[in-house]
């Protein structure tokens, strides 16, 4: 604990140059304690920096003890923490300094960067963790073509050469990082230099994996410390800095007393969230075994931090691991009752050393009789020590500087002092309370705003126009305009400097916005430059946006070339460096999938691809499908952006194999069976719509052959058949499988160039239309449209089909064929759970629609339209959906459905 003396002078720093200001600081020049003609000035004794320079006057805090704050790990546990900051902050508990591990720096940083406990708890409480946990590039950040291709994919694993590369974790953390960067980004206090600029001063501890030491990070990127500081082994790989591959803080000190004690503190407040050990049905996953592995090798270490400290406040839920996120409500009180505990006690320590000095002048007593001037909504300062009209009042230096020292600390008074004098004839002395009021704020003048126009920053200025310069509404007046460019985007945005005219009372702000001075990419070994920065919205000269940094991050991860991307902003003396870190994946990768249902039975495919074809993002892939009733080869090449367009093209070959069916028309029977050999290729230029759709023209070469197995009710055969085909997809669902929200349309126009039947032609269409709407998170409602018609000279291979379950229920897989039909489906879905590896629905559709051989002209909708009902147990696991359904056809017909996997 440091030794607390006390001085008395006041602080010598001028406000700004001129005549006036010059005057006034020599008059209060004197020592805080001096006597002249025997007179004793008290003042107050003060810090020797301003509190904030967001102020037009610097305003000095009184000098007081320092109180450091510990921030531990602890995983969920760890959230708890935000309520012992509550019950700190509400009882006007001091923290100047921080240090957090983990968790704990999550919750620090967060304070320390401007938001309130309660912020803190609300931001925590929007954590999808098991998004965060289940770390793939948001499905609305990919072009169309990635998306298709993604939904599909059991596995991937990529290739050094011929070896293969082992993940470090199942995560790379990019969700967790884009969602710090976010709330870092805009909170009032952002430091660009070191995180002592932040409202208050700020550490986070993390551990280097090759050295195993403790690192404390005081600056750089805050969002990438705190990302550093919770990324545990195996769940989050490691951040590289510099030289330094970066892990859980908790590893090397958990409970991070002694980093805290590296500040110039007087009391340290240790919050200790750390976990008991799990019990053996908890030991499960790998990284549940790290963790009880981790924990037992911390636990020396954690008592020896919990005896350096002051104070330590104990939150351990004994029910709760470190991986339980949910029901944040719990953990917060859990928080908030221990800290009250100890909240008496922690002031009377703060009390104790305050009066923890060496100057014995300031238990000296004055014998009051009369008050001169003293500030009557101040009287409660004197209440206490029960002055007697008759014998007046007794106070002590001490008291009288504490008095004195309230006042200043009120923020109502730009100078403050107590003279005391004595009387000639006795022992009484005048207190004389001499204060000196605040200029009033006339104007105010801005000095390098150009994004935001000055009307607009006027308005948040207007409330302290005509106002005495109260240190308080000043900053909160300041505050506000910072408010509005972190609500533009403009994260960067500070004031550099705020001026006071005192002969003209206006005031001057000056605003550096950040503008980018110039983009440096790190990281990058294969991918060509361009391919990067086409996708980030921003370019050297532009004043740094948050939103646009947020939108290119995406959009770099995106491309599906680099498993993490963050940007780190270096101030320089005409603007700031953005640094586009990224870390590039190996580019060959070998995938696959599998499904199985009751209808085709097992199915997958192997592929083996290159993902970067001469660094310009160009995809090969060599494909091959194996199944029962299915089996194929294809092979692909595609390109998402041509150079800097949003043109895309794409050309692909194959041979596929495929066992089919016919069935009557009134039951489920199987009417026939036969094999359908396709043999073709294809190639399509087209026009993207950012990363939600896509409008192409395609050119289709095709060899059909079907031969006969069992049965009727398909033509026998070979035949060429070559298409002109116009498509337009748009899709904007947030995940597959089981959307929550999000849309999906699409449309295609197809014409036969040369038909190998009879050399005739056709022409069909059709549009189809989705939605899915979800409401308090767990009820979903999907309604959906299709529509589709053909030529009477449809070929039989290209006419439409309806399937059980997926498009009317009671169906077998492609029972009904035309070359018209119309479909409404109307499904509801509750969600039963959901937890980081998978969740549960029980759903129920409504299927009405018909599909018909004849012309349009002579059908009757009504009459030949049918309807269906089926219910369904769905969940969402590492192999793809698993699904039950029960649907009844109202022909009389009812199936039973399972089906397991990705849809191929």
């Amino acid at each position: 604990m440091r030794n607390y003396n006390m001085t008395y002078q006041n602080n010598p720093n001028r406000i700004y140059p001129g005549s006036l200001i010059f005057l006034l600081l020599l008059l209060f020049s004197l020592p805080a304690n001096s006597r002249a003609n025997d007179e004793i000035i008290i003042k107050p004794h003060l810090e020797t920096k301003p509190r904030t320079h967001l102020a037009f006057i610097p305003h000095y805090q009184t000098v007081r003890p320092k109180i450091g704050l510990a921030f531990s790990g602890g995983g969920a546990n760890g959230i708890s923490q935000v309520g012992v900051l509550q019950v700190l902050v509400e009882n006007n508990i001091p923290i100047d300094y921080i240090v957090g591990t983990s968790m704990g720096c999550l919750i620090g940083g967060f304070y320390a960067a401007g938001y309130s406990p309660y912020e803190i708890e609300g931001l925590l409480a929007d954590f999808d963790w098991s998004r965060i946990l289940n770390d793939r590039p948001e499905r609305q950040t990919l072009f169309i073509d990635d998306k298709q291709a993604r939904d599909k994919l059991l596995f991937q694993i990529r290739f050094n050469g011929l070896q293969p590369v082992i993940p470090p974790a199942i995560t790379p953390g990019q969700q967790i990082e884009n969602l710090l960067t976010q709330y870092v980004m805009r909170a009032n206090y952002v430091a660009t230099q070191s995180f002592d600029e932040l409202r208050i001063p700020f550490r986070a501890v993390s551990t280097d994996l090759i050295t195993g030491k403790k690192v404390i990070l005081k600056e750089g990127n805050l969002a990438e410390a705190m990302r550093a500081s919770i990324s545990f082994p195996l769940l989050f790989a490691p951040v590289k800095v510099g030289n330094m591959m970066l892990v859980d803080g908790g590893m090397s000190e958990n409970i991070p007393v002694e980093s805290v004690q590296e500040f110039p503190v007087d009391l340290v407040i240790a919050v200790d969230a750390t976990t008991l050990l799990r019990r053996s049905h908890q030991l499960n996953a790998p990284w549940e075994i790290a963790d009880q592995v981790t924990s037992i090798m911390q636990r020396d270490r954690n008592q020896k931090s919990r005896n350096r400290a002051d104070f330590v406040i104990l939150l351990q839920d004994s029910m709760r691991t470190n991986m339980e996120f949910g029901n944040i409500d719990s953990l917060v009180y859990l928080g908030r009752s221990a800290a009250a505990k100890h909240i008496e006690n922690i002031k009377n320590s703060i009390t104790q050393l305050e009066s923890n000095h060496t100057d014995d002048s300031l238990g000296e007593m004055y014998h009051i009789g009369r008050l001169i001037n003293f500030p009557p909504n101040f009287h409660k300062l004197i209440a206490t020590h029960n002055p007697d009209q008759d014998n007046g009042l007794y106070l002590t230096k001490r008291e009288i500087e504490g008095i004195v020292n309230n006042m200043h600390e009120s923020g109502e008074f730009f100078r403050i002092s107590a003279h005391l004098t004595k009387n000639e004839n006795s022992n009484l002395c005048e207190m004389e309370i001499k204060a000196q009021a605040y200029p009033v704020l006339q104007a105010v003048r801005f000095h390098g705003n150009q994004v935001l126009e000055t009307a607009l920053l006027n308005e948040q200025v207007k409330e302290i126009i005509g106002q005495p310069i109260f240190p308080k509404s000043t900053e909160s007046s300041l505050q506000n305009i910072l408010k509005s460019y972190r609500k533009a985007g403009f994260a960067l945005a500070q004031i550099k400097r705020v001026e006071f005219d005192f002969d003209t009372n206006t005031g001057d702000i000056y605003i550096d916005e950040g503008r980018i001075n110039s983009i440096i990419i790190e990281g990058k070994h294969r991918t060509r430059t361009h391919v990067i920065l086409r996708e980030l919205p921003l370019h050297a000269g532009d004043v740094y946006n948050y939103d646009k940094a947020k939108k290119g991050i995406n959009n770099i991860v995106g491309t599906g070339l680099f498993s993490r991307v963050s940007i780190s902003l270096k101030p320089k003396h005409d603007g700031v460096d953005l640094y586009l870190k990224l870390q590039e994946k190996f580019s060959r990768v070998l995938s696959g999938a599998a499904r199985f249902d009751l209808e085709r039975r097992a199915r997958g495919f192997l592929q083996m691809a290159d993902e970067n074809i001469a660094g310009l993002g160009g995809k090969l892939t060599l494909q091959g499908l194996f199944g029962a009733s299915d089996n194929g080869l294809r092979a692909r090449f595609s390109v998402d952006r041509i150079f800097k367009t949003y043109f895309t093209f794409a050309a692909e070959s194959y041979w596929l194999l495929r066992e089919r069916k016919t069935f009557t028309r009134e039951n489920n029977d199987t009417f026939g069976k036969y094999d359908e050999s396709r043999v073709g290729a294809f190639a399509s230029v087209g026009q993207l719509f950012r990363r939600f759709g896509i409008l192409s023209a395609e050119l289709h070469i095709d060899q059909f052959n079907l031969t006969e197995k069992t049965g009727a009710g398909y033509p026998i055969g070979k035949f060429n058949i070559n298409r002109l085909a116009f498509r337009s997809i748009v899709d904007t669902r947030d995940r597959l499988p089981f959307p929550q929200r999000g849309r999906f349309a699409s449309f295609f126009y197809e014409t036969s160039i040369k038909s190998g039947i009879n050399n005739s032609s056709f022409v069909r269409t059709a549009w189809s239309i989705e939605s899915y709407y979800t409401i308090k998170k767990r009820h979903t409602f999907h309604p959906k449209f299709s529509f589709g018609t053909s030529d009477v000279t449809t070929p039989f291979v290209f006419r439409y089909y309806f399937s059980g379950p997926s498009h009317m229920y009671g169906l077998r897989d492609e029972q009904w064929r035309g070359r018209h039909y119309v479909l409404w489906n109307f499904d509801y879905r509750y969600q039963l759970f959901r937890n980081f590896s998978t969740s549960g629905y029980l759903g129920v559709r409504y299927d009405l629609g018909g599909i018909w051989e004849g012309e349009t002209e002579k059908l009757k909708y009504r009459d030949e339209l049918k309807e269906a009902v089926g219910i369904y147990l769905g969940f969402r696991t590492f192999l793809g959906a698993l699904k039950f359904s029960y649907g009844h056809l109202e022909t009389g017909v009812d199936r039973f459905y399972f089906s397991l996997g990705y849809p191929l």
